[in-house]
Parts: structure tokens; C-alpha cells; sequence
């Protein structure tokens, strides 16, 4: 496509740059590959490795991991053949990261760790804060958040020592991240917008939407979806103005995700569809993957299983292409919780396990608690209420510790029923109000409407319902209805109503008619 006579490499190289910056990676892919053609036809070693390291960094980009290894391992030889020791790190480092991403953490572990010992041997400060930030994020995917920290800590003190003011930014949101996986989301969200800041004073638009995103993360696991979607809509904004069609991309993505919890589905269907298009255009196999289990997922709130579970199945088959071994663990769970509601438990269990035993080895709790809850709600229609206790306490500890205010009420909502089934009420009851006060926290947050009541019509209003039962059961009918009092939004009220979530009949007329005035 380009004569060889009418583009230098260079030229080539720099016009594949701004390509990946624009996130449309194919034609990225395009221009170094022709960089590339040329450096080989004239022999120019150095060319032909930046030529390499390019294309590698897009494919990873691209989550074609197998391309960017081989790749980067062909400019691991060759560095070591001319003997570039800058370019011997670059292919360590980059065979770090495709590791990492299959969860090789620690194989990725000593190539960081090489590639960290050339750094210091060649007193290049920044690429040792960069190595030293990755080395971070393996100890973080291993667990050890102490170590990781300090890692990143470090990192960020380097890049702000030599000026480098985004790589200090980059690590002020990695160490963020540690405090959200600790559920110090204080800390968090202050480091975030650290980061932010930075963004902003150095004018780099693509860190500010990338962090906005992250803060939107947040905000959603606080319950704050408001905040979340202004956050949100803030990060799509920017990145439509500079063209960055991947963070484009995964805007599109939280925003559907946000609406389809909300219970807007329309919107949801919409922000989705669009999010799968564009990483198709930009070839993103990743993102591809995820938006489509996202989608997948709203159709399984819509009822419609058959589509659901396709979705998902060619997501996963996404993340098999890639070895993507998180996207495949939360692909299991997904299509073990649509076997299970098509009445297949054996298969559904069998693929809920292998997710578990997946999440464990990569340390992803959320995914462990999602897995827990689900399995023992496989239990649970088995009749298996030992096992299912079981499974639903591990995941309700694990929970707790995340300060993911959703996860929690779905995990306390989920033992609830199993003590309530097993005649457990008095522990039915102080789960169930643990869940109630959960997602009252969710609910402040909607400043919506018609927000409350997509949120309320999916699952939410169950367990009140429930609460409900209990409290009437166990002889506390006043407790009944101060249940019902607490559903003080419109919305939430119309849905209690029409559920027919009132006491017996025989209950005390006085009390009847205090529901009626409620």
C-alpha cells in the first residue's frame, strides 16, 4: 500500500505513533509493519528494533498477545545479538507484560526484574521508575499489597526526581488502586485525584479521561451512581474531543454498565451496542470481550437466556484467543449462572467451580464473592443448604472486607434466604436489614426517577419483601412496617405497592391502616 520510495521508515513509524494514539490500531498496525518492511530491505538494525517494539506495543495494545510476544522476543534476540542493552529492556519489559496479562505473574516477575537490573546499569532513572512500576503491579496481582505499594511509591518519586510528570501520575493512580483493592477508598479516590490534577496541569486529556473513569469506578462501588455517570459522561466528553477511540470505547462500556444496573435498559442496550462496535472497528479483542459480556448480561436481566448466553460464550471464547485468564474466569461464572437458570445445576456448578478455582489463583476477590454466591445458590435449589451456607458465609466475609456496597447486599440477601428457608429466622432478619441498608445506601444515590425505579425493579425490592415476611413472622409486625417506611422514595414505594408487600390480614386493624397511610 505504501511505496517504499514515497515514506521513510521514520515517517512511517512516527504516522503509526499517532495512529495508536487516535486508538485505531489496525491502521497502526499498517504503518509499522511498512516501518518495519523497510528497516529489514536496508539492513538498519536500530530501525528495524524500534520498528519492532512498535508493533509489538500495539498488538499488545490490541490484546493479539501471541503476535506481541513473538514480537518481543525477536527483539530480545536481536538486542542481545547487536548487543542494545535499552533495547534488551524494552523486550524484557514487553515479555513482562504479555505474562502479566495471561497471569504468568511469575514468569512476568523476572522479566521486570531483568529489565530492572539494565535500568540501574545504565542510570536511566526513568526506565527504572517504569520497571519498578511494574514490578509493582505483579506483587500486586500476587497479593502483596504492602510491597506493591512501596513499589509504586517509589516509581512515582523517581518520575517526579527527572520531571517526568505523567509517569508520576501513572503511579499515583496505580497506588490508588491498591487502596481500592484494600477498600480504603478515601485514600483511593484522594490519589486519583492527585493524579488528576497532574492530568490537568500538564494537559494531558487522555490521562484525565482515563482517571475521571477510574474515579467514576468508585463512585459506582460507593453507590454514588450519580456522581459515577457525571464522572463518566465527563471522561466520554474528552475522549471524543481528542479522538482516543479506545478510551472511547470503554466509556461507552461503564456507561451501559451503570444504566443497565440502574435498570435503564434502553439506554444500557444502546451505550453497550456501541461500545462493541467500536472495539471492532478498533480491533480491540479485550474490550470486545468485555462489552460483550456486559450486553450479555443485560439480556439476561431482560429475560431473554438464549441470547445471554451466547454473548457470553463468544466472549469467552475472546479470552480464550487472547489468554486472558481473568476475562475467562468471569466468563465461566456468567454462562454457569445461565445454565443454572435454565435448570442444568450439574453444568452450571461444574462451571462455577472452574471459575472459582480460577479467581482464587488470580487473586480477583470480587470475582471469588460473585463465584461464592452463585454456587451457593447452586446448593441451595439443590436442597444442598449445608454446603450452601457454606459457600454464602465464605463469600458474605469476603464481601465485607471490599466495601463494595452492591456485592455485600447480594451476598447478605443471599444467606438470608437460606437461614429463612431452614427456619433461621432472628439470622434471616439481621441479614436481610444488613442488605436493606446496603442498598438504601444505593438508592440516596439516585437522583432519578425513573433511575429508582429500573434500579428497583431488577432485584432490589426482594429483599425487602422478604424483611418483610420475617419480621412478620417472627411476631414482630411494627418492625413490618417500619420496613415499608423506610421505602421513602416514590418509585420504591410504588414497587413495594404493586408487590403486595403488606402483613396478613389478620394483623391489628390499627396497624393495617398505618400501612395504608404509608
Amino acid at each position: 500500500m505504501f511505496g517504499e520510495s514515497d515514506f521513510s521508515d521514520k515517517l512511517l513509524g512516527n504516522l503509526g505513533m499517532v495512529a495508536q494514539d487516535l486508538g485505531n490500531l489496525p491502521k497502526a498496525i499498517e504503518y509499522h509493519k511498512a516501518a518495519l518492511k523497510i528497516a529489514e530491505q536496508s539492513g538498519n538494525t536500530l530501525a528495524r528494533l524500534e520498528d519492532l517494539i512498535n508493533l509489538a506495543a500495539v498488538y499488545y495494545s490490541q490484546g493479539e498477545y501471541s503476535d506481541a510476544q513473538r514480537g518481543y522476543q525477536e527483539v530480545l534476540n536481536l538486542a542481545l545479538e547487536v548487543e542494545s542493552p535499552a533495547d534488551e529492556m524494552s523486550g524484557l519489559a514487553g515479555l513482562g507484560l504479555i505474562c502479566r496479562a495471561r497471569g504468568e505473574v511469575n514468569k512476568a516477575k523476572e522479566y521486570f526484574e531483568s529489565a530492572l537490573v539494565i535500568a540501574r546499569q545504565m542510570g536511566d532513572r526513568r526506565a527504572e521508575a517504569a520497571q519498578l512500576g511494574n514490578l509493582g503491579l505483579v506483587y500486586h496481582d500476587l497479593g502483596n499489597l504492602r510491597d506493591a505499594l512501596e513499589l509504586h511509591q517509589e516509581s512515582a518519586t523517581l518520575h517526579a526526581s527527572v520531571g517526568y510528570r505523567q509517569g508520576q501520575a501513572n503511579q499515583l493512580s496505580n497506588s490508588a488502586g491498591i487502596y481500592y483493592a484494600l477498600g480504603d477508598m478515601v485514600t483511593a479516590e484522594a490519589l486519583y485525584q492527585d493524579a488528576l490534577e497532574i492530568h490537568q496541569e500538564t494537559g494531558f486529556r487522555r490521562g484525565q479521561a482515563e482517571t475521571l473513569g477510574n474515579l467514576a469506578l468508585i463512585r459506582r462501588i460507593q453507590g454514588d451512581y450519580a456522581g459515577a455517570l457525571a464522572l463518566s459522561n465527563a471522561a466520554l466528553l474528552i475522549d471524543q474531543e481528542i479522538g482516543e477511540r479506545r478510551g472511547e470505547t470503554a466509556d461507552w462500556g461503564n456507561l451501559g454498565i451503570m444504566y443497565t444496573q440502574l435498570g435503564d435498559y434502553e439506554r444500557a442496550q444502546r451505550c453497550l451496542r456501541q461500545a462493541v462496535a467500536m472495539a471492532r472497528q478498533i480491533g480491540h479483542i479485550e474490550y470486545e470481550a468485555d462489552h460483550l459480556a456486559n450486553l450479555a448480561e443485560l439480556y439476561y436481566r431482560l429475560g431473554d437466556v438464549a441470547a445471554a448466553l451466547v454473548n457470553y460464550t463468544q466472549a469467552l471464547h475472546l479470552n480464550e484467543q487472547i489468554g486472558d485468564p481473568a476475562g475467562i474466569a468471569t466468563q465461566l461464572s456468567n454462562i454457569g449462572v445461565v445454565l443454572m437458570t435454565t435448570g442444568d445445576a450439574a453444568a452450571g456448578r461444574n462451571y462455577l467451580q472452574r471459575a472459582l478455582t480460577l479467581d482464587e489463583k488470580l487473586g480477583a476477590k470480587r470475582g471469588q464473592v460473585a463465584d461464592l454466591v452463585d454456587l451457593g445458590n447452586v446448593c441451595f435449589a439443590l436442597g444442598e443448604i449445608n454446603e450452601a451456607l457454606e459457600y454464602q458465609s465464605r463469600a458474605v466475609v469476603l464481601a465485607l472486607t471490599l466495601a463494595d456496597v452492591d456485592l455485600a447486599a447480594r451476598s447478605l440477601a443471599a444467606r438470608g434466604e437460606t437461614y429463612e428457608t431452614v427456619g433461621q429466622l432472628e439470622a434471616a432478619r439481621i441479614d436481610y436489614e444488613a442488605a436493606v441498608e446496603r442498598v438504601e445506601l444505593l438508592r440516596a444515590s439516585i437522583l432519578e426517577e425513573i433511575h429508582q425505579v429500573g434500579f428497583f425493579s431488577h432485584d432490589k425490592e426482594e429483599v425487602y419483601q422478604r424483611l418483610v415476611k420475617v419480621s412478620v413472622r417472627l411476631g414482630n409486625v411494627s418492625g413490618a412496617f417500619d420496613v415499608v417506611q423506610r421505602a421513602r422514595s416514590r418509585a420504591l414505594t410504588m414497587l413495594l405497592s404493586r408487590s403486595h408487600l403488606t402483613p396478613p390480614t389478620t394483623t391489628d386493624p390499627s396497624l393495617v391502616a398505618q400501612e395504608r397511610t404509608v
